[in-house]
């Protein structure tokens, strides 16, 4: 009889683990929900086409008016290796794990960002969270000269912010922070890193690094921490 049990309870255990898992059978979708699939193409997401990709690796955004157009053509589900679902501000795997997006930033509100130096030697970073992905920015760069250097765009979220860590280190006390990174590449790279204080986790913290060629190259390594201004 022992032997009965222990056969039923393997059983289940293994049924339990198998690849018949109903992935996303619960989420709610709308009528703007689209799926991703491993080729990248892009479909409306029914229960149906869900049901037939339970296989294949695949991304369902519940609701794309949270996202920007570049950060969904981004996600890459053969680079995930995963079954997710984006739901506005999370990010699920596989029906279980949920990785949350990075709440630094305010939704719509401005903020402006400054290596508190005045006149030309101001470094000052100004943005707006737009999206739970994106943000529109403008930089101010010291003038150089007669020149006086700004640039200004929007900037995504990098799509593996959920599975790399990366550090900046602040200026004034030498202790690294966790950032998250914006990248813009169009027309230029552009990357916007921010992050809280390491010391007052109130204040956020922020860097810029871009590459124009031959006009202007600039690096987080070479560019100073920029405050919030509050």
């Amino acid at each position: 009889m022992k032997a009965f049990y222990i056969i039923i309870i393997s059983t289940l255990i293994i049924s339990s683990c198998s690849p018949k898992t109903k992935y996303f059978r619960d989420i709610k979708l709308s009528d703007k929900s689209i799926i991703v699939y491993d080729n990248g193409w892009t479909e409306p997401a029914t229960k149906r086409s869900i049901r037939k990709l339970q296989s294949h690796n695949f991304v369902i955004i519940v609701n794309p008016s949270f996202f920007s157009k570049t950060f969904i053509t981004s996600i890459n589900p053969n680079i995930l290796q995963w079954k997710c679902c984006l739901d506005s501000n999370k990010l699920i795997f596989n029906n279980y794990d949920t990785c949350f997006f990075p709440n630094y930033i305010p939704l719509n509100k401005t903020l402006i960002f400054s290596n508190n130096k005045t006149g030309d030697a101001e470094f000052r970073l100004t943005l707006t969270k737009i999206s739970n992905s994106s943000i529109e920015y403008r930089y101010d760069l010291p003038r150089q000269g007669s020149k006086k250097l700004w640039w200004k765009g929007s900037a995504d979220l990098s799509p593996d912010f959920f599975i790399t860590s990366e550090n900046d280190t602040d200026d004034q006390t030498g202790l690294p922070y966790k950032i998250v990174k914006y990248i813009d590449n169009s027309p230029v790279w552009v990357r916007i890193d921010i992050g809280k204080d390491p010391i007052n986790e109130n204040i956020l913290l922020a860097k810029i690094g871009c590459d124009m060629g031959s006009f202007l190259k600039l690096s987080s390594k070479n560019c100073p921490t920029l405050i919030e201004k509050k």
